[in-house]
């Protein structure tokens, strides 16, 4: 059995991301490394929970074509692969 812990999160685009009772802000200070943290951690969850690598092997930092790739933006590919899983 493969479980993955993670809340029900949805990227807002431009407004800010709620989870439960916190708000991680898209834009300010708060904003870049607790949320980008948050959503590595749910992305490497749910790739976990369908049995699939790790969040760096279909994001290496040392890819260029993905560079400065925004933690929303992986998050909605990892859900694609994800379904695509199903």
């Amino acid at each position: 059995m493969r479980i993955g812990s993670v809340t029900m999160c949805t990227p807002c685009g431009r407004r800010d991301l709620f989870l439960e009772d916190f708000t991680f802000p898209r834009e300010g200070p708060a904003r870049t490394l607790r949320r980008r943290r948050l959503l590595h951690a749910i992305s490497d969850a749910i790739l976990g929970a369908a049995g699939l690598h790790d969040i760096g092997t279909y994001f290496p930092n040392t890819d260029k074509a993905i560079e400065g790739i925004g933690s929303d933006r992986i998050l909605s590919r990892v859900m694609n692969l994800h379904e695509a899983r199903l």
